[in-house]
């Protein structure tokens, strides 16, 4: 077992450099670079400060030293700074000679973003399990047939379509639910169980949506799970022995 692992992981490092090899080659064959950016912001800039750009961003060098550095980057979790962002960092927070510092981009967003996954997860658990359970049991009955209408839809119902639509209902027709931030204004002077209820009430679009667009898949994965199990050898064995369906 371990020399299978130890196998399994060996073929992974070719396979990763060939993933960021294809990865690095795509993005350097699309046309122009962030100088041509620059130009399209400012028609204005001169050549001499698209040079100085692409010195910063080592865009002068050879690709295969650019796929190095690029690697090397990835490696050590150093995204730089973001040219579209005001020269933010990517990944963590930066400190400037003067002391100030400046989160991170992905820092800044990675705590919203787990705990509205984390949410989406276990709203999915307790749905999609229960759903695909019931619909397994219900073979070829109105229940089956009802949860399996329902998974088709949200296989269909694309999920940016579902959200605007959701956004425009809730939040702009009837004003019940926020469609943007965390926070309402004046939420730090509220009472802490009035800012735990704010809070929750900006989660609960974007958590429904990450949520109802993920039931789909595990709702039919457990059925058919389900299924496969309850045509076993062992379960036909256990209901010609008179065994309850609960039982079973």
């Amino acid at each position: 077992m371990l020399k299978y692992l130890l196998k399994r992981v060996l073929w992974m490092i070719p396979l990763l450099i060939g993933i960021s090899l294809i990865s690095f080659f795509i993005m350097h064959l699309a046309p122009g670079d962030i100088t041509t950016s620059e130009a399209s912001f400012n028609p204005k800039a001169s050549e001499e400060s698209r040079q100085k750009l692409r010195e910063l961003y080592n865009l002068d060098k050879p690709v295969i030293v650019q796929y190095g550095l690029w690697m090397k980057r990835i490696v050590t979790l150093d995204f730089g700074t973001s040219f579209a962002s005001h020269q933010r960092p990517v990944f963590w927070q930066s400190q400037d000679k003067d002391g100030n510092i400046t989160l991170g981009m992905i820092q800044e967003a990675l705590p919203i973003t787990l705990l509205i996954n984390v949410l989406s997860l276990i709203l999915i658990i307790g749905i999609a399990l229960p759903l695909g359970v019931i619909s397994a049991l219900k073979q070829n009955q109105l229940a089956d047939r009802s949860i399996t209408l329902f998974v088709f839809i949200g296989f269909a119902i694309p999920g940016f379509w579902l959200a605007l639509m959701l956004m425009y209902w809730t939040g702009v027709q009837h004003a019940w639910l926020p469609i943007s931030g965390l926070q309402s204004i004046g939420h730090e002077n509220m009472p802490w169980l009035a800012q735990t209820a704010d809070t929750l009430k900006h989660l609960v679009l974007p958590v429904f949506i990450s949520g109802l667009t993920g039931l789909a898949g595990i709702s039919l994965f457990t059925r058919n799970g389900m299924l496969e199990v309850l045509h076993q050898d062992y379960i036909t064995t256990a209901r010609s022995k008179g065994l309850s369906e609960n039982r079973v």
